[in-house]
């Protein structure tokens, strides 16, 4: 594996570093991307702030949060 590696987010592809560092039983790589802009917003406000399904449903509608 070289130093670069191509990800394709579903925007388009493009180059980024590989770690410059390897570990003896473990393959090196890109295992994931990060989630979209709003893709844990109903996650958040309700595990973390505790907001009920209507109150979330309410910040959507009034396009306080995606």
């Amino acid at each position: 594996m070289g130093p670069f590696t191509t990800l394709d987010d579903g925007m388009g592809a493009f180059k980024v570093n590989n770690a410059p560092f390897r570990f003896r039983h473990s393959e090196p790589g890109i295992r994931g991307l990060a989630p979209g802009l709003g893709a844990q917003t109903r996650d958040v406000l309700s595990a973390l702030l505790g907001y009920d399904d209507a109150t979330v449903e309410q910040l959507h509608q009034a396009r306080v949060v995606r």
